[in-house]
């Protein structure tokens, strides 16, 4: 096995109970990657904050958490697969689609896996100190040209209705269109009262979910709710949807 492959080995397998102790040094530019059907590639740029170079190695997959550079599967090649990044310098990776056949309708979410891997250090007693740290995973949406809806329709094309059921009120949301809708904030309303509620952040194209209220967190069944919406370049859009049963 060779040095650098062992070296990304012992991190992705370390990587997670280190990840609290480890602060990283390469900044990615932006959460998240929308990848347009009819695009010839996308670059993502990253920034190494720290004195000392690092090494870097990019890979994608189709949603496994413990995907490996020798497990990616997703239809991509990312350029350069592995690199060197000097200390306070700026560096750019490309992604390419390579073809596969995927839905026409509706998008198609990857993910793109960014681990920096910094230099040993040496401790006192010149033993070598290996520090592991955590990967970046950002969301990659490969988007048709041929969706039947426009991106900026989704929000009022989600539809929701809302029940009790036990000690809590059950929201339903459908999302009818081939997006995904990525939600960062959800609270439902009762005249001046406000209450959070329990939900998914990712909506799937064309599929629906319950999400949850306590019923003991508003006096009444909620009238209304307030989303904040991801926007395709990663801000938030804040809308307020009436309730009905």
């Amino acid at each position: 096995m060779s040095k650098i492959r062992l070296l990304i080995s012992l991190t992705l397998v370390c990587g997670t109970w280190l990840a609290g102790q480890a602060n990283a040094n390469v900044v990615i530019t932006g959460s998240r990657i929308l990848y347009p059907s009819d695009a010839r590639e996308r670059s993502l740029h990253m920034s190494n904050r720290a004195e000392y170079p690092s090494l870097v190695q990019a890979w994608m997959d189709r949603g496994s958490e413990d995907s490996t550079p020798e497990t990616a599967d997703a239809p991509f090649i990312v350029t350069p697969p592995v690199f060197r990044m000097e200390g306070r310098s700026g560096q750019s990776i490309r992604l390419r689609f390579t073809g596969e056949e995927l839905p026409a309708d509706r998008e198609s979410l990857f993910f793109l896996n960014v681990l920096q891997i910094p230099p040993s250090h040496v401790d006192q007693e010149g033993r070598n100190q290996f520090v592991i740290m955590p990967r970046h995973r950002l969301k990659v949406f490969y988007r048709p040209k041929t969706i039947a809806q426009a991106p900026q329709q989704v929000p009022d094309l989600l539809s929701f209705d809302v029940r009790a059921e036990g000690d809590h009120w059950l929201i339903g949301v459908r999302n009818p269109t081939g997006y995904f809708v990525t939600f960062s904030e959800v609270d439902a309303g009762l005249r001046e009262q406000r209450a959070p509620v329990a939900f998914d952040s990712s909506l799937p194209p064309f599929s629906k979910a319950e999400w949850r209220v306590r019923r003991d967190s508003l006096p009444g069944q909620p009238e209304s709710l307030r989303l904040l919406l991801v926007t395709d370049l990663g801000g938030r859009l804040e809308k307020h949807i009436p309730l009905t049963r």
